[in-house]
């Protein structure tokens, strides 16, 4: 596990990257982070027929947002305002794009989530959209 570490800190990730084609999958998962962009990649892998899935990852609850809902004050997350525009603006059936409700502190607990889904769902093949 060090060597690990200390080899994705020196070559700044590049060890731990794998891209590969897109294929038909269960789910396309859109890791928190990025806004919008890795939102509408979604949508396009989406119209291209690649899943009829959207997940999208919360993120991270903020301090302050964890303020106001203790007061009953719910903020939208991330993923609330992603999935907005892809159902409102761009169109994509609601029932196929799902904000998911769990706010996750890295991406370590990304994974680990969509791990569970993914086994809890029998998925096969998954699509994460990430930088």
């Amino acid at each position: 596990m060090l060597t690990l570490f200390v080899s994705a800190g020196l070559f700044g990730g590049r060890v731990l990257v794998r891209i590969d084609p897109a294929k038909p999958s269960d789910a396309i998962y859109v890791l928190g982070g990025a806004h919008l962009e890795r939102a509408v990649e979604a949508a396009d892998l989406f119209r291209a027929g690649f899943s009829n899935r959207i997940l999208i990852s919360r993120g991270r609850m903020e301090p302050a947002e964890a303020v106001l809902l203790a007061e009953g004050v719910r903020v939208p997350s991330e993923a609330d305002v992603a999935r907005g525009v892809l159902i409102e603006q761009l169109g994509l059936p609601a029932g196929h794009v799902e904000a998911l409700r769990t706010s996750v502190a890295s991406t370590a607990d990304e994974a680990n989530a969509i791990v569970a889904r993914a086994r809890a769902e029998h998925w096969t093949r998954l699509i994460i959209i990430t930088d």
